[in-house]
């Protein structure tokens, strides 16, 4: 019989896939220091809230208040984001993470939510800005 030693440390290879679930930012205290201490850019359609990360890739929250309308209402303009987001995340810097709040519009799109998350995560992720 021989003696097996067991190694603490994962197998070699390449590193797990982040799931879906992995690029969603739910902690409500990390969602507090965002707004508390992150840094911000808006445009017509969005402002984002971002601070770096230690994770390798970006993770999003999106905060919808009531003046956009009823739940209806708040919970498309949630996935219509969400939807922009999963469309551009291979495009966004990683080791970030963000909040993005949707103007109070009538016509917010998918594509148009892109738009601005690619832009307004320039200039809040910038290698100027980063820490």
């Amino acid at each position: 019989m021989t003696d097996e030693v067991h190694s603490a440390e994962p197998p070699a290879g390449p590193a797990p896939r982040p799931t879906a679930r992995d690029f969603r930012l739910i902690a409500s205290g990390r969602i507090s220091e965002l707004f508390d201490r992150g840094r911000r850019a808006r445009d017509g359609r969005a402002m984002l809230v971002g601070l770096p990360s230690e994770l390798p890739w970006p993770r999003l929250a999106v905060a919808v208040g009531k003046r956009h309308g009823k739940a209806v209402r708040r919970n498309r303009v949630k996935r219509l984001a969400r939807e922009a987001f999963r469309a551009v995340r291979d495009q966004l810097p990683g080791g970030w993470d963000l909040v993005l709040v949707p103007a109070v519009r009538d016509d917010h799109t998918v594509a148009g939510l892109a738009e601005s998350l690619l832009r307004l995560a320039r200039r809040v992720c910038g290698p100027e800005r980063r820490p």
